[in-house]
């Protein structure tokens, strides 16, 4: 206690006992930002990649930014992190210093040695109080779990935004061609048809396999980017039963997964997929196949 700036006493009454007390200072939890300007309002942020491997702590930040308006989507590991940033490119980063296969500051290292993440705004957290070293490793703001909403809003007021840059410049001319996305993850679903529509496509989504083929039969694409993990019907059915009919013969579609397991492509060509994509997407690559198939193919137009 005397370390803490404390004290601990005692006192005892014969035959009733003794009542030992532990007096501490208190001090608010302690949180920083790079940017020291007060009562801005909360920028235009759009979308937030929270990268935490507690489950408990991510659902909290998630709900915290869900408030402030904000599409969090969550990754748990370290591993991959920085993969995941690049396919989901979003406006801001909450990253967690205590993950559990891969410290948070090698994480962040990595962001600051791409000249396109880097310009992406990271909010550091952990449960060490070291600002300083967070704001030297490239940090826009650091936060000293455990975290309220009071204080992430704070932060996130406190961030400039103004610099932060596209990484994945958008290419081609879509020329208003269709393009159906069968996606069930809402945040997939989000990134890929704004960029899409930033190409100059018109977009139409399909959050099931079922819905994809309805889609398909209402809105006849021009070409179909097609998640193979779907609820209700899984993506290699949907295009076996494209396929099986004329007007879809020829439509370029491409395959895409999650799950990059040895056979998966073959597998997706041979139910009839144009190409093959595996998760996280670059999203340049992704235009620049579309724009390809497109050149190629009497559905573009």
């Amino acid at each position: 206690a005397d370390l803490h700036g404390g004290s601990v006493s005692v006192t005892s009454t014969p035959g009733s006992g003794s009542v030992f007390t532990v007096t501490l200072p208190y001090q608010p939890l302690q949180y920083a930002v790079s940017n020291t300007a007060a009562n801005d309002p909360l920028p235009p942020v759009r979308s937030a990649l929270i990268i935490e491997s507690s489950a408990v702590v991510a659902e909290q930040l998630a709900r915290y930014l869900a408030d402030q308006n904000i599409q969090p989507v969550v990754w748990l590991y370290g591993n991959g992190a920085v993969e995941q940033v690049a396919a989901v490119h979003p406006d801001l980063i909450v990253l967690s210093v205590e993950m559990s296969d891969r410290s948070g500051w090698e994480i962040l290292a990595d962001l600051q040695r791409d000249p396109e993440l880097r310009r992406i705004p990271v909010i550091l957290v952990s449960v060490v109080d070291e600002p300083e070293r967070g704001f030297s490793a490239g940090a826009a703001a650091y936060l000293v779990k455990p975290i309220n909403r009071a204080m992430l809003k704070q932060a996130l007021s406190q961030i400039s935004f103004s610099a932060v840059l596209p990484a994945e410049p958008v290419v081609g001319k879509g020329n208003g061609a269709r393009v159906l996305v069968a996606e069930d993850n809402e945040m997939n679903l989000m990134v890929l048809s704004e960029y899409l529509q930033a190409c100059g496509y018109e977009v139409c989504v399909a959050r099931n396999g079922r819905e994809a083929l309805q889609m398909a039969a209402e809105w006849q694409p021009n070409l179909i980017i097609m998640d193979i993990q779907m609820p209700e019907l899984d993506g290699l059915e949907v295009i076996r039963q494209l396929r099986a009919q004329a007007v879809y013969a020829t439509t370029p579609i491409i395959a895409v997964t999650a799950l990059a397991m040895l056979g998966d492509r073959e597998q997706c060509l041979l139910a009839g997929a144009t190409d093959y994509l595996t998760k996280p997407i670059s999203l340049r690559r992704l235009a620049q196949q579309i724009e390809r198939l497109l050149t190629h193919s009497p559905h573009a137009r």
